[in-house]
C-alpha cells in the first residue's frame, strides 16, 4: 500500500475537533463512498474486514480512501457467514458480540458507528450525547450495544450543526440491529444519501490542507 499522507480518519477528525471545526457532510459522503466501495471489493473476493474503525481508514493526499489493517480479516464460507470473535469490540455489530454467525453486513454496522463518531466528534455509545460521559467498562459497553436502542445522528443547533434527513437515514440503515434488514455494502452504495453524495463535487485536497496546514496550491501542483 502506498503512503497515505492524509493520515487516519481518527487522527483527522480529532485534529478538526482541536481546530474547532466540524467535518462537513459532503466530505463524510466521499469517505463513506470509499469505505463502501472497499467493502464491496472485499466481498467480491469473499473477505470480511472485521475491524472497520476510524484508525483503519486512511486518506491519501488527494483524498482517496484506503482501508488498512487486514490482520483480523478472513474468508467467509459458502453461505457468506463467519463465526470468529476477533476485531475491536467497541465497533462490533451486535450479532458478533453475541457470538452469532455474521456476514459482510457486520462491516456496514462498523462503518455506521465510525461515521457517527466522526460526525459527532465522540464515540456514539452510550448514546447520551455528551463528551463528559464516564468511560464504560468493556462488558458494560458491549451489553449496552446489544440491549439498548441504537444511537441516532442528531442536529446540534447550539453548535449550528445540521445534517440532512438522508444522512440521518443512512446512519440508521447502517445501525440496523436486525441482520435480515441491514443492507450489504453494494446496496448501501445505492442508498439515496450515497446517490446524492456521489453527484457532488468535493475538494478533498482543500479539506486535508485545512486540517494539516498544507499549501493547497503546492499539493495540486504535485499531483498535476
Amino acid at each position: 500500500m502506498e503512503f497515505c499522507e492524509g493520515g487516519s480518519l481518527d487522527s483527522i477528525y480529532k485534529e478538526v475537533k482541536r481546530l474547532g471545526g466540524r467535518t462537513g457532510e459532503k466530505v463524510l459522503g466521499k469517505i463513506a463512498e470509499g469505505v463502501m466501495a472497499g467493502l464491496t471489493y472485499l466481498a467480491q473476493r469473499r473477505i470480511i474486514h472485521r475491524d472497520i474503525k476510524p484508525s483503519n481508514i486512511l486518506l491519501c493526499r488527494n483524498g482517496a480512501v484506503k482501508l488498512c489493517d487486514f490482520g483480523v480479516s478472513g474468508d467467509f464460507g459458502t453461505k457468506g457467514e463467519a463465526n470468529t470473535f476477533i476485531g475491536t469490540n467497541a465497533y462490533m455489530a451486535p450479532e458478533r458480540i453475541t457470538g452469532q454467525s455474521y456476514t459482510i453486513t457486520s462491516d456496514v454496522w462498523s462503518t455506521g458507528v465510525t461515521l457517527l463518531e466522526v460526525a459527532q466528534h465522540r464515540f456514539p455509545f452510550p448514546a447520551d450525547g455528551t463528551d463528559a460521559q464516564p468511560k464504560a467498562g468493556v462488558i458494560d459497553l458491549l451489553t449496552y450495544i446489544v440491549r439498548q436502542p441504537v444511537p441516532q445522528l442528531k442536529d446540534e443547533p447550539e453548535m449550528d450543526v445540521y445534517w440532512s434527513d438522508n444522512f440521518k437515514y443512512f446512519i440508521q440503515c447502517c445501525l440496523e440491529k436486525n441482520t435480515s434488514r441491514r443492507a450489504s455494502p453494494w446496496k448501501m452504495m445505492d442508498h439515496p444519501w450515497m446517490v446524492e453524495m456521489k453527484s457532488k463535487r468535493v475538494n478533498m485536497v482543500k479539506y486535508l490542507s485545512f486540517v494539516w496546514g498544507w499549501d493547497e496550491k503546492a499539493v495540486n501542483a504535485a499531483q498535476s
